[in-house]
């Protein structure tokens, strides 16, 4: 059955008079027509995977970020998220690593932001340029390979419109938009909004002109100094404010979480961590690691620190692997035993107690002697790592020496 309209005029006939006479509805009709096209169509053998080290595609090792893809970065208000990107900015621009996060070649950055002046950038500039020690050379390259827009009018599909004419004027490999609570023009705690904002209004514009794509994201405010601090794992990419869409549209996440100090916060690869191959102070693979503002009054520039320096800074350590080795000393130990030793000494959760230990036996730090009744596995450490001193069951003299 054909239908007409009220006229009489049939649909086929009113569009083809409507396409003649409105150039604004054959231009919208056009873009509607492209965005309807249907992605390629491939066979999963004809899928391409590039020896490593030889990705056109990737932008930061070993295929932490590529292009078409997209990070967030989430860290509590006014740490210093602004000076960071631009430190890393800087060093990406020069093809130099950034905290363990190494790009594949110097990169073409966009920074897009909204919340300082240009007086603060170049600060932010000259501050990461001296405190990073770089040459004459390196700066020059740096301040080339990126450009800086300020905007803070524009949300949505005006931002992103914004943002594909900016690439489309200056071709790039890496955008990094800061912050997220400037452009996306809705509730950041309703999924409503978010999604359509990251899905469908920035996502095209990433995957058209074959970016990568670093959005910047305040954390919730934390109840107390420290943030989430019984989180583990992949809950550390939930951090960010507002809707968990953030961190599922993200195919890396970025975490600078207090850990209650003032000046040394913990920078965690809170989702696809293990791509980037960190490794820590005893070359075991981590996910995490300690950063501070430099040290000389008026650098604005942030550097690595040692655990060792964490726990003077926080008065507290972190309980490691080493620990493990110190529980269970010279002799055998079942699991669940070792478990409550752990968890009595450090103060940790059973779970968290039970995960150090896995952690433990997959370092090759515990191997299994054998299973006893109900599964029970007996455990003895391999030689690998040293107990730092004999840690005593009845009395604790020794607890003092304990870092």
């Amino acid at each position: 059955m054909i239908s007409f309209s009220r006229d009489g005029t049939p649909p086929l006939s009113l569009l083809e008079k409507l396409l003649q006479t409105d150039p604004e509805f054959t231009r919208a009709a056009q873009e509607r027509g492209a965005l309807m096209q249907p992605p390629a169509v491939k066979p999963l053998g004809e899928l391409v995977r590039h020896p490593e080290g030889d990705d056109p595609n990737e932008l930061i090792k070993h295929r932490y970020l590529c292009r078409g893809g997209s990070a967030v970065l989430v860290g509590p208000t006014g740490v210093g998220k602004s000076s960071f990107t631009m430190q890393m900015s800087v060093m990406f621009a020069i093809g130099l690593p950034c905290f363990g996060l190494v790009p594949a070649r110097p990169m073409k950055i966009l920074i897009v932001q909204a919340e300082n002046d240009e007086g603060d950038m170049a600060e932010m500039r000259d501050g990461v340029i001296a405190g990073l020690n770089l040459t004459p050379e390196q700066s020059a390259q740096a301040c080339a390979n990126i450009l800086i827009v300020t905007e803070d009018a524009k949300t949505r599909e005006r931002f992103a419109a914004l943002l594909d004419q900016l690439l489309q004027d200056n071709p790039r490999d890496l955008v990094v938009t800061d912050p997220a609570f400037a452009y996306i023009g809705g509730d950041a705690s309703s999924q409503r909004d978010v999604s359509p904002f990251l899905r469908n209004m920035l996502n095209p514009v990433i995957h058209k002109h074959n970016i990568g794509f670093i959005l910047v994201h305040h954390v919730n405010k934390p109840p107390t100094g420290e943030q989430k601090s019984k989180w583990q794992a992949g809950d550390f990419a939930y951090l960010g404010s507002g809707s968990a869409e953030f961190a599922n549209w993200a195919r890396a996440v970025i975490a600078m979480r207090s850990i209650g100090s003032d000046t040394v916060f913990e920078l965690r690869l809170a989702k696809r961590g293990q791509r980037a191959r960190w490794r820590d102070e005893s070359d075991r693979p981590t996910n995490t690691r300690y950063i501070a503002y430099h040290r000389e009054p008026g650098v604005i520039c942030w550097r690595e620190v040692t655990a060792a320096e964490v726990e003077a800074e926080t008065g507290s350590s972190k309980p490691t692997i080493q620990d493990v080795v110190d529980a269970i000393g010279d002799g055998e130990m079942w699991q669940a035993e070792l478990s409550t030793k752990i968890q009595i000494q450090t103060g940790l959760k059973k779970s968290a107690a039970n995960n150090l230990i896995a952690e433990a036996l997959k370092s090759d730090a515990l191997r299994h002697v054998r299973t006893g009744p109900r599964n029970a596995k007996l455990l003895r450490r391999t030689g690998k790592f040293t107990p730092r001193h004999s840690v005593s069951d009845s009395d604790g003299e020794n607890d003092e020496e304990k870092f």
